[in-house]
């Protein structure tokens, strides 16, 4: 009897070990016995992109394949799933030491295990990634178009904060520049550090360039603002780089202003004193501003002499005559960005209107610097053939 109790437990184990499923993906041993844990969904592996950048401002792909229990069931949230290997089976575009593919180790709330890959370079091309669990053989995806490129900058140029607004920069003046950092489909790239470089056109000053910060960090909407600003006219190149990647280049043209209005008028009916002005403005006729005097105005006088035949003066040059009192100066902080200054010559002691021919055409000048030396090489006006001259004796 014993003989036919033996024979009938090896059959029950020989229909034990025909019924354990081939597609095992998470076994055990136990003596010689295996049993199965966990399996993969038929559904296979799925991928897509994500909107999130890696650390270094590529795209990531998330792969991803459903777990099974013993129950033909998702498994739990936060199920370790021990001896998962995913790996890169194919890929063309690029080498596979140019891809990065980071598994993760727990299953989400819907059972899935996920592996995200990308890459430390830039190109295009097709991956194929498998995963396997255990004994099984491995489960592959489907062929997926992958492309990788760095993030960049979408730029925004304000324009300046002036009444009435300019959308020229002003030499002195701090230009605002904000940017919108995003990658190449338009996702924000927060807190990646961006490093700014300047360069100028030919004959142009780089020392006259300041941009500030030379280094700054995007916030969580991906925004960067800087300053540009220039003391002399020319044409600044700004050129951004994330992670040591250039990817962003702008230039913006810095102008001296324009002027036009001049006038020369008296003060009190006196010849002796004068209002001399001018006003400022943009190519576009827009008024210049000099908000919180920004601009450095300069106000010098130049002078020429009456010829005694004909009626005309001859070659105007720069005065520094001490007869002549500069007082109330204005630097275009208004509106209108009006300049002004008014003078007294005080040689003309009676102030009374010069008797036909005067002896000087006096004209006032304006510029922009630091220094009159400066000023007088960045002119915003200085016309010695102006018919609005201030004509005083010699």
């Amino acid at each position: 009897m014993l003989s036919y109790i033996g024979k009938a437990i090896f059959l029950l184990f020989f229909l034990y070990t025909l019924l354990v499923p081939y597609t095992i993906t998470n076994s055990f041993a136990e003596g010689d016995r295996t049993f199965i844990t966990h399996s993969i969904s038929k559904n296979g592996i799925k991928s897509e992109e994500l909107t999130s950048l890696s650390a270094d401002g590529y795209q990531q792909y998330q792969f991803m394949a459903t777990i099974l229990d013993t129950n033909g069931s998702p498994v739990k949230a936060g199920t370790v799933i021990k001896d998962a290997h995913w790996n890169i089976d194919k890929i063309t575009g690029a080498a596979k030491s140019d891809v990065i593919l980071t598994p993760e180790t727990k299953t989400d709330g819907n059972g899935n295990l996920k592996a995200i890959l990308t890459s430390t370079q830039e190109f295009s091309g097709n991956v194929v990634v498998s995963l396997k669990v255990g004994t099984q053989s491995p489960v592959q995806s489907a062929d997926s178009s992958v492309e990788f490129k760095p993030g960049s900058l979408s730029g925004i140029t304000p324009h300046l904060a002036r009444t009435p607004t300019s959308p020229y920069a002003v030499i002195y003046i701090k230009h605002p520049l904000e940017f919108n950092a995003t990658d190449s489909n338009g996702n924000v790239l927060s807190n990646k550090t961006v490093n700014w470089e300047i360069s100028v056109g030919q004959g142009g000053d780089k020392s006259a360039v300041t941009i500030s910060p030379a280094s700054s960090t995007s916030g969580h909407d991906g925004k960067v603002s800087i300053t540009l600003t220039s003391t002399k006219p020319q044409t600044v190149t700004a050129t951004a780089s994330v992670d040591g990647r250039k990817i962003q280049t702008m230039d913006v043209k810095f102008i001296l202003p324009e002027s036009f209005d001049y006038d020369a008028s008296q003060i009190d009916n006196s010849n002796a004193k004068q209002t001399l002005s001018v006003k400022m403005q943009d190519p576009d006729g827009n008024a210049i501003v000099n908000t919180n005097g920004e601009i450095p105005i300069q106000t010098w006088l130049i002078w020429a002499f009456k010829q005694h035949t004909g009626d005309k003066y001859g070659p105007a040059t720069v005065t520094t005559d001490p007869r002549f009192i500069v007082s109330n100066k204005v630097i275009g902080d208004n509106l209108e960005g009006q300049l002004s200054f008014d003078v007294t010559d005080s040689k003309n002691t009676n102030g009374t209107a010069m008797v036909y021919p005067p002896n000087y055409q006096v004209i006032g000048c304006f510029g922009v610097g630091r220094s009159l030396e400066e000023a007088q090489t960045q002119v915003i006006y200085c016309d010695e053939s102006s018919l609005e001259g201030w004509f005083v004796p010699e």
